[in-house]
């Protein structure tokens, strides 16, 4: 841009910019949307006096979803055409009270759907393999749709990366062989019916940060 005096240059870096900040935005949002509920419900399961829910191993799967996903998902670039209008605020801050109070309400909504469903699926039976898949599966099914909702599918690492979240927990929870090896149980039709829908309702909810972050 210093070498060179063409004004499309300076107009198309202050684009980057721009769209630099919101995919921060986003990946930082999506890092607080999932890591609320995981750290929330991990916590609070075992003081209730329930058996413990996550075990290392579905830590480690849990993990190898976040981070690729915040790493390589939200990378959009500029459009090539004028720059758009913000609207600015004297006192910008990297997420503004609604961002925060949007982040809180998906963070509380998804811990929410993973406790309903882990006591649930536990039962008078205390089947906590059930109860842990169940929990599980809401927890990658709301990752999904944060994932689909911020993202908006608009790069295949996008793409690729929901439909790699849902296919890893169709294997790892149907197949009983695996599943046995994680502590987990397959999962009914019912179960899954309910995991999708409690994360299509996050997603509903999460769809609303992009809009937030184009404002700035």
């Amino acid at each position: 841009m210093l070498l060179d005096d063409n004004f499309r240059t300076i107009v198309r870096a202050i684009a980057e910019g721009r769209q630099l900040f919101r995919n921060l935005k986003l990946s930082f949002a999506f890092l607080l949307m999932v890591h609320m509920p995981l750290m929330a419900t991990a916590a609070f399961i075992p003081f209730a006096g329930f058996p413990l829910l996550y075990l290392p191993l579905h830590i480690v799967w849990l993990e190898l979803i976040i981070h690729p996903v915040a790493l390589l998902v939200f990378q959009e670039l500029p459009p090539l055409d004028e720059l758009e209008s913000v609207w600015r605020n004297p006192k910008v801050r990297f997420f503004d009270w609604r961002e925060w109070t949007l982040i809180a309400i998906v963070g509380v909504l998804v811990s929410a759907i993973i406790v309903v469903g882990y006591v649930r699926s536990l039962g008078i039976d205390q089947d906590v393999e059930h109860a842990r898949t169940m929990a599980l599966i809401a927890l990658i099914m709301a990752f999904a749709a944060i994932t689909a909702a911020l993202s908006r599918f608009r790069s295949r690492n996008a793409v690729v990366a929901v439909v790699a979240m849902v296919t890893s927990a169709g294997i790892l929870s149907q197949i009983p062989s695996i599943a046995s090896l994680l502590h987990l149980r397959p999962l009914h039709f019912d179960d899954w019916l309910l995991a999708g829908c409690s994360g299509l309702a996050a997603g509903a909810l999460a769809i609303l940060l992009p809009w937030m972050a184009r404002r700035q």
